[in-house]
């Protein structure tokens, strides 16, 4: 109950982003923090203030940061959180209950501020303030009880879009939380967020501007929570860059949510369950477990209970849903003569001849056509399965 009340909290806080002023965003987020300070006494929570910018109008802005850490304990791993808003608005509000959550658990949590686009910044200006905040903290590791040799990046929209960049810019970063971000400025895929000069005129400049065109050697281990039905920012970023990632070496992992739109993590019921998500993730890779999560664990509640059933099945049954059992013969059900082969070399061949490829990618079976977009999958058992809305049966 305490924590639906606080998520409640959260979510009256975000719907009133677009009409508010940068300081009534910033009174209600520490507001949400003092009640959230208030449920969790076994942790502490400061602001800090790490850099002081001259605007356009001649004023002058404070950008700060709260910091959530455990009361007891030192060297703890740290993950900055950084707020979306389509880059104009939002606050540190956003991700305070992923913060206070990650600190009950033994990982420090940062939100950050940064300059909105009123504010005359763009992307350059926004980059620095978030590398800057990183740096404050990096400086005074040891004064925060940190440590930096263990960090992660989150964000979320918007936020998502800087925290993937910084997370390719922080050496130290070896874990990254992306929900639903802007990936590539360049191809948006048919997304409606992220045109305009924001982060620039040139192709040259937008790539720049884009994690996609940056990642790292040894790149952070990755988790990308995205919607099926988000048409702000469309989960073929998520695909792509999960994809890029791997490309570099790396491990990627796409959570989708079949059905959810943007920004679906502020809510219920995908913020437990999200919120779950990161703290095993990060937990894992910053080396304070050694229980490698598992992503069907984070489905929504009725596809946990298949999940659950699915536990229960033949080993037989269980090498099918790894993918294992694909391979061979499936004809559609009521019509013999319409087949869909899967070889052994993860090449399926539809029906109508096409060839797509398949393969085990982000915690389930996925097939891909020729441009890149995923089909749907589903495996109802061992002997049926459903690609789009058509039924296929296994040829014995």
């Amino acid at each position: 109950m305490r924590i639906l009340v606080l998520i409640g909290l959260l979510l009256g806080s975000f719907t009133c982003w677009c009409k508010s002023s940068w300081q009534e965003q910033q009174g209600r987020a520490e507001d949400i923090s003092a009640q959230y300070q208030a449920k969790y006494p076994q942790v502490r929570s400061d602001r800090i203030v790490f850099k002081k910018v001259a605007l356009p109008d001649g004023s002058e802005l404070e950008l700060d940061f709260r910091i959530v850490r455990p009361k007891k304990g030192s060297q703890f791993p740290v993950v900055f959180f950084v707020h979306g808003g389509a880059w104009g608005t939002g606050s540190k509000a956003q991700f305070t209950h992923e913060s206070f959550e990650l600190a009950d658990n033994g990982i420090a949590g940062v939100r950050l501020e940064y300059r909105w686009k009123k504010h005359g910044a763009k992307y350059p200006q926004a980059i620095s303030d978030v590398m800057d905040a990183i740096d404050f903290v990096r400086q005074r590791a040891d004064e925060f009880n940190l440590d930096f040799t263990r960090v992660g990046l989150a964000g979320g929209s918007a936020g998502g879009h800087l925290s993937s960049i910084a997370a390719q810019l922080t050496p130290e970063c070896i874990s990254y939380d992306g929900f639903n971000g802007l990936f590539d400025a360049v191809e948006r895929n048919g997304g409606r967020f992220g045109g305009g000069d924001y982060t620039g005129t040139t192709e040259a400049q937008k790539k720049s501007a884009s994690a996609m065109y940056m990642i790292k050697d040894n790149p952070p281990d990755t988790y990308l929570y995205h919607g099926t039905a988000d048409t702000t920012v469309v989960i073929k970023q998520a695909y792509r860059f999960s994809e890029a990632i791997r490309k570099k070496g790396g491990n990627a992992e796409v959570l989708a949510y079949d059905g959810a739109g943007h920004a679906f993590f502020n809510k219920a019921p995908y913020q437990a369950l999200t919120t779950q998500a990161l703290i095993a993730h990060t937990s894992f890779v910053f080396g304070l477990t050694n229980k490698k999560p598992v992503l069907t664990d984070y489905a929504l509640p009725e596809k946990q209970a298949l999940v659950s059933e699915q536990t229960l099945m033949s080993k037989e049954k269980i090498a099918v849903s790894a993918g294992i059992q694909l391979a061979g013969t499936w004809y559609q059900e009521g019509n013999l003569t319409k087949l869909f082969k899967f070889n052994t070399n993860n090449i399926a061949i539809s029906p109508s001849g096409v060839q797509l490829k398949w393969q085990v990618r982000d915690g389930m079976n996925t097939l891909f056509w020729k441009n890149g977009n995923p089909a749907k999958l589903k495996i109802i058992d061992t002997g049926t399965i459903k690609i789009g809305k058509t039924v296929y049966l296994k040829a014995k």
